[in-house]
């Protein structure tokens, strides 16, 4: 028979249990407060949305605003220049198109626009170059390797520090590089680039995520080009979107690419309104014997040029007459 203090017993012990449990779950164990910034009410999904959709208007009226004063700020102000547009491999032809036309809107001359097949940097093809460079009697240093002399006669056979020198006609040497190049498809080139320029606005494309090391190797050789188109001319700006200024970019490789190149100035936001007015200022600064890195990409020293000492382009009033 079993005991009745044992039925005391069990009961007591479940009412304890009981009892535990109601004070665990009203104390310790209780759902705590949010605390941090869970506790801070943040903002909606809503919210965000419509600061996006607030910036993203306010960047397009940026753009407008810029597009719309460009031409007042860059009237003029390359008048006297003349210039060759130099399309590095990968560039599109868009943006090119529209270097060109942001160099003439400010009032230099344009001598032509040529394009450089990545086959031209390739150490593969420096044989041919070199024995191209060799027949036309280029004065290229024969102590420079077969690369570097092609390289150094294409620039030479695009600009010069006394641009009118050839009586506006084509330099005789230069022609026949050009038109040598082009029959060996390592360059295509319109206008007249051979009447050479004292300004090369060179256009970067956009690297490859991952380079090979022939990429990488074509890379230098780039860099080296760029140096002696402004060792030969009289100004030499770089110019590319963003991207150009990341690891493995032209732009960024010039940035960081030492005394060959410190004189050449970089712009890595071409494709943006901003951009092509930085590219005039700079150029004109190159002309002045200035240079920079600008735009919003790494290496950038300013976005744009100082224009405290820069002169304003100057217009004629619609009314003023001779008479």
């Amino acid at each position: 028979m079993i005991d009745f203090r044992y039925h005391i017993v069990s009961l007591v012990a479940v009412f304890l249990a009981l009892a535990v449990g109601i004070a665990l779950g009203a104390g310790p164990l209780q759902a705590q407060p949010a605390t941090g910034r869970a506790a801070v009410s943040g903002p909606t999904s809503n919210d965000l949305r419509n600061q996006v959709g607030t910036l993203t208007q306010q960047g397009r009226a940026d753009e407008s605003f810029i597009t719309t004063v460009a031409p007042l700020l860059e009237q003029g102000r390359l008048s006297g220049a003349r210039a060759v547009v130099v399309a590095m491999p990968g560039a599109t032809r868009d943006l090119t198109g529209a270097v060109a036309a942001t160099l003439r809107s400010a009032g230099a001359q344009i001598s032509g626009t040529v394009s450089l097949r990545s086959e031209l940097f390739d150490p593969t093809r420096a044989g041919y170059l070199d024995d191209l460079v060799s027949r036309l009697g280029s004065p290229v240093p024969t102590t420079a390797g077969p690369a570097e002399r092609a390289l150094a006669a294409v620039a030479q056979a695009l600009v010069t520090r006394a641009p009118g020198t050839d009586g506006g006609q084509p330099n005789t040497a230069a022609a026949q590089l050009i038109a040598g190049l082009e029959q060996l498809d390592l360059i295509t080139a319109t206008g007249d680039p051979a009447t050479r320029a004292n300004l090369a606005v060179v256009v970067s494309g956009v690297p490859a995520a991952t380079p090979t090391q022939a990429e990488t190797d074509a890379l230098g050789r780039a860099v080296s080009f760029l140096g002696q188109l402004r060792g030969i001319g009289a100004g030499a700006v770089l110019v590319g979107p963003a991207a150009a200024a990341r690891a493995g970019g032209l732009l960024a490789a010039v940035r960081a690419g030492g005394a060959s190149v410190a004189q050449v100035s970089t712009v890595d936001n071409i494709d943006t309104a901003a951009g092509g007015v930085t590219l005039v200022f700079a150029a004109a600064e190159q002309l002045a014997g200035g240079t920079g890195a600008y735009g919003t990409g790494p290496g950038a020293q300013a976005v744009l040029p100082d224009l405290s000492g820069a002169s304003p382009a100057v217009t004629a009033s619609p009314g003023a007459s001779g008479g």
